[in-house]
């Protein structure tokens, strides 16, 4: 049984000295079943993921998974997302960043 097709679809960069990335949008992950958000092998400070509110001046809060826990990747380490049901969302460290930090977001889609 094939798992689908894998993509990447976009990287989110926490510049130097900054604590938020820019956002991904739905229409970047448009029909993936699951995502992942890689981190680089190192980071200042812990960093979260943020889900906007809306698809245009939107708010952005911090992502829970239960039981009540912030979402956030490691150093070094991947998450899976396997439900993202928002319009967009970005990357949050909870300090400026030591240098450019580089995450890449994959996209699986379902088997045609």
């Amino acid at each position: 049984m094939s798992a689908g097709t894998f993509s990447k679809v976009g990287t989110l960069t926490i510049p130097n000295g900054q604590t938020l990335s820019a956002a991904l949008t739905a229409t970047d992950y448009h029909g993936a079943i699951a995502l992942s958000i890689t981190a680089p092998a190192a980071l200042t400070n812990t960093v979260t993921v943020e889900a906007a509110d809306a698809e245009s001046s939107p708010n952005y809060r911090t992502v829970q998974s239960p039981p009540g826990t912030d979402l956030s990747v490691g150093a070094g380490k991947s998450i899976v997302l396997l439900a993202f049901p928002w319009p967009g969302f970005r990357l949050k460290s909870s300090g400026n960043e030591g240098a450019d930090r580089v995450f890449v977001i994959w996209a699986q889609f379902p088997r045609n």
